[in-house]
């Protein structure tokens, strides 16, 4: 007997995604260019010589290409796809309806849906070189995780981080680059993603 499969997707604004992405990298110490642009400049070469995905920063906001093949092989009833920025208002219908999805009892969303993972660079020097310094040192890291709950080293985490905005070229060339992706998705799901388009 084949498993039931329910598979659920959430998209990001592939604009948004894309520098969040960088200051990710940026705050691990794991990105070598200095600036958004420069990196993204890079993006084609790192490709080619096999870079992780996580420096993928366009190349990942691709969603057409990548839902494509889940929405042939399941159905398009089998998959669900949920919008990044409208989850994070903590909908309760939203929430009740991946409950429903996914065969679970609804409950009511809890009190405090705090983000996680949050991206930004280091406020001060020497944050950043401690941030490096733990995800560099695996067993410090183990020891940080055993010892404190994670909602208080998420918390220090972030508080640590500032997010500085994207340059509006930048965003302007990243918007441009996503146009047609965007429209093509809003054809694929048949939705509206109108805060994606400006």
């Amino acid at each position: 007997m084949n498993p039931v499969w329910e598979l659920i997707r959430i998209l990001r604004n592939p604009v948004e995604r894309a520098y969040s992405s960088f200051l990710y990298t940026t705050a691990q110490g794991f990105e070598p260019e200095t600036s958004f642009a420069a990196a993204l400049d890079a993006e084609s070469q790192r490709i080619e010589a096999g870079w992780h995905h996580i420096w993928h920063y366009t190349e990942m906001g691709y969603y057409c290409q990548q839902l494509a093949p889940f929405l042939e092989a399941f159905g398009r009833e089998r998959v669900m796809v949920l919008i990044y920025e409208q989850l994070c208002q903590s909908d309760p219908d939203l929430i009740r309806s991946v409950a429903e999805f996914i065969g679970a009892a609804p409950e009511r969303c809890p009190d405090d849906c705090s983000i996680v993972n949050t991206s930004g660079v280091p406020r001060h020097e020497m944050i950043g070189l401690l941030g490096t310094a733990v995800h560099r040192y695996p067993k410090m890291k183990s020891i940080l995780k055993r010892g404190l709950p994670h909602r208080w080293l998420e918390q220090a985490r972030s508080a640590g981080l500032r997010k500085p905005p994207m340059r509006m070229r930048d965003r302007q060339r990243l918007n441009a680059l996503f146009k047609r992706e965007v429209t093509d998705l809003e054809q694929l799901l048949d939705i509206q993603l109108p805060q994606w388009q400006t």
